[in-house]
């Protein structure tokens, strides 16, 4: 099941629609299959049907639309990920979380309707060296749903300014804002949510 997007239902047996669910056996791990052909899938969003995904790349990651049995075609490259994307992000970023700006909110103006954003963790806390140093951020990338249509390249939301050992790990849209949590405590010794 390595490379994979599952899909189960809540008492945790494969669901029927699987495209590659072969039978009834909770242990043959094909039948919770969704889609294959990814390194490492580990921002996903899922509404109405719709499944995109941040794979992570060796040093490319992608951004991507899923399909119900597709094959995304990672084959131990980074050229392979340039077969099925929407958006590489070169060097890779390492995102670990993404959410979509809701439909019905009006928290952000509405030039933010059609965005999907991107927590990218940084390496400020694993590469002391300054030149190496990728600081934690938040990407923004348009993508129109009615269409199935991207708008444009990946985009800077927010940034991490700091000079102390940082790493950007959860975000998620909240009724009345953008919420998004660091991972190490800040001089003071205080870690928190921020909006």
């Amino acid at each position: 099941i390595l490379g994979k997007i599952l899909r189960l239902t809540f008492e945790g047996k494969p669901v029927e629609q699987n495209p590659f669910r072969q039978d009834d056996d909770l242990t043959r791990g094909q039948n919770y299959v969704f889609a294959k052909g990814f390194r490492n899938p580990f921002g996903l969003w899922v509404e109405h049907g719709e499944v995109f995904v941040a794979d992570n790349g060796p040093h490319i990651d992608r951004f991507l639309r899923v399909e119900g049995g597709g094959n995304y075609l990672w084959d131990g490259t980074d050229d392979s990920f340039n077969l099925r994307s929407e958006v590489l992000l070169v060097p890779n970023h390492g995102v670990v979380q993404m959410d979509r700006y809701p439909r019905d909110s009006n928290v952000l103006p509405e030039a933010f309707a059609n965005m999907f954003f991107l927590t990218v963790p940084g390496n400020i806390a694993r590469d002391p060296a300054p030149e190496n140093r990728q600081p934690p951020t938040v990407l923004t990338i348009e993508y129109d749903l009615n269409n199935s249509a991207l708008q444009g390249p990946a985009k800077e939301f927010l940034r991490f300014n700091g000079d102390y050992s940082q790493l950007l790990v959860g975000l998620a849209f909240g009724k009345d804002g953008l919420y998004f949590a660091p991972f190490d405590e800040d001089p003071t010794g205080t870690s928190g949510i921020y909006r």
